[in-house]
């Protein structure tokens, strides 16, 4: 409930026109932003455009640090991202978009690591593939699609590494190749474009 609060204070402070600069006018020191030619660190909006004219991100510091909820744009106008920071670190709700307006990407973040469920698309909307991430690495089953909505494989993780049976698939839907991993690394190949692997190796011999 705090940081939910926190977020909602800082919404406040970015529309009651407080102090407003440019990314340009602003200055990194350790991941700390700072105005030019300033020892204190910024407290106020940001906003910056592209070189067209059309807004390219807005979002608002705390003592240097990115707070509350950030936009960004494409210079076409539409909305490439949307995300907020606590303490400068990503956390809460992530969403991104292509250029043309179709979702990219919807997840979350937890102290500046994805952490839950993740979604990523295709330009065309079709779902490309979902899983799950745990304090920045990625847990338990993730499958991929064609861009035609048929997987295109399947695959488990642990601690970041694969670990079981990856299959792969056509994009008719039909299994071609099988293989086991274990701690990251392929241990066996079962099947190999829709043959068991010893036949496979026999006719590839021929």
């Amino acid at each position: 409930m705090k940081k939910i609060l926190s977020i909602l204070c800082i919404s406040l402070l970015y529309s009651c026109g407080t102090k407003e600069v440019s990314l340009d006018e602003l200055v990194n020191r350790n991941e700390t932003y700072f105005e030019m030619n300033s020892e204190t660190p910024y407290t106020g909006n940001l906003r910056s455009n592209h070189e067209n004219g059309q807004l390219w991100v807005k979002g608002f510091l705390t003592d240097g640090k990115f707070s509350g909820p950030w936009e960004h744009y494409y210079d076409n106008g539409q909305s490439m991202s949307s995300l907020s920071y606590i303490d400068g670190q990503r956390s809460g709700l992530y969403e991104s978009y292509h250029w043309n307006g179709q979702k990219e990407s919807e997840g979350s973040y937890l102290k500046g690591e994805k952490d839950g469920p993740w979604e990523e698309y295709y330009e065309n909307g079709q779902l490309e593939s979902k899983g799950f991430w745990i304090d920045g690495l990625r847990s338990g089953p993730w499958e991929n699609y064609h861009e035609n909505g048929q997987v295109s494989y399947v695959n488990s993780f642990k601690d970041g590494k694969l670990d079981g049976t990856r299959d792969y698939y056509t994009e008719s839907g039909e299994l071609f190749t099988r293989e086991v991993f274990e701690d990251g690394k392929k241990v066996k190949t079962i099947m190999k474009w829709g043959l068991p692997i010893k036949e496979y190796n026999e006719l590839k011999n021929q």
